[in-house]
């Protein structure tokens, strides 16, 4: 059993989480160094919290081997569709032009494992602990937004957040989390916000959440940051609002089918 009731457990967790997350911002390490440390204390996190506050084991987490390839292709190609509808119609719009091209082998390849690091962080994060705890003692689908409520209100610190990026993000999360709901699995998740992330900057030349990193594409984007996402990158696009919102609908009624496992 365990050692706290559902909401003292998520409480406490994000509590630590976010006293774990300022320590490392205060410290000002560089930015690899920083989103290292994140992940590797988001994972002892996750894993003190599931052994000794919730007494159960870590194979509860999300990483079962059963259908992992299936999810992991089905979130990265939800990923790929999602960033080329968005891409071409902002292209459409005259928003985006591509310049030119440049590959840096060391750059490149420190923003693959960077990316790799913040999706397996955050999913074991708000999906694999939060969402999963609040699946407890809660009806999926309200599971489902208060976790990805929670999602976005840690990423309302990013450079041009406002209301918009922050409603993309919390889409985001409801995508992110929705197959969790029936089948407990992280891998659809992982692959979706490492695709989503990676292909967005360092290959696309997108700003990530406020992000901005060195990227093979050189992108130039129009004036209209209602379309463009401005500052935040196209994760504070209404094109963006638009595809996350039929994404959301979609996965909702495919997942209705399923029997969700409480």
């Amino acid at each position: 059993m365990p050692i706290l009731s559902g909401w003292m457990r998520i409480v406490l967790f994000l509590l630590v989480y976010l006293l774990l997350q300022m320590t490392i911002a205060l410290l000002q390490p560089g930015l690899f160094l920083h989103f290292t440390c994140s992940f590797l204390l988001s994972l002892l996190l996750v894993g003190i919290f599931t052994v000794s506050i919730d007494q159960q084991k870590l194979s509860v987490l999300g990483f079962q081997s059963r259908g992992a390839a299936s999810e992991a292709i089905l979130g990265a190609l939800t990923a790929i569709s999602m960033l080329a509808i968005i891409s071409l119609t902002m292209m459409a719009a005259h928003q985006l032009r591509y310049t030119g091209f440049h590959f840096a082998a060391t750059s490149f390849f420190s923003s693959l494992v960077l990316m790799i690091m913040v999706a397996l962080a955050e999913e074991l994060v708000f999906r694999g602990y939060i969402l999963r705890n609040l699946l407890r003692f809660m009806r999926p689908y309200v599971a489902l937004l208060l976790s990805a409520l929670v999602f976005a209100i840690f990423h309302a610190a990013n450079p041009g957040a406002s209301w918009l990026p922050m409603l993309n993000v919390f889409l985001a999360g409801c995508l992110l989390g929705i197959r969790y709901i029936f089948n407990r699995g992280l891998w659809f998740g992982i692959c979706l916000h490492f695709c989503w992330n990676f292909l967005q900057g360092p290959v696309l030349g997108y700003a990530v959440s406020g992000l901005t990193l060195p990227s093979f594409c050189s992108a130039e984007f129009g004036n209209n940051t209602l379309l463009t996402g401005g500052e935040f990158g196209i994760e504070g696009s209404v094109i963006t609002t638009a595809t996350l919102i039929l994404l959301v609908l979609l996965f909702a009624r495919f997942t209705a089918n399923k029997q969700v496992d409480l």
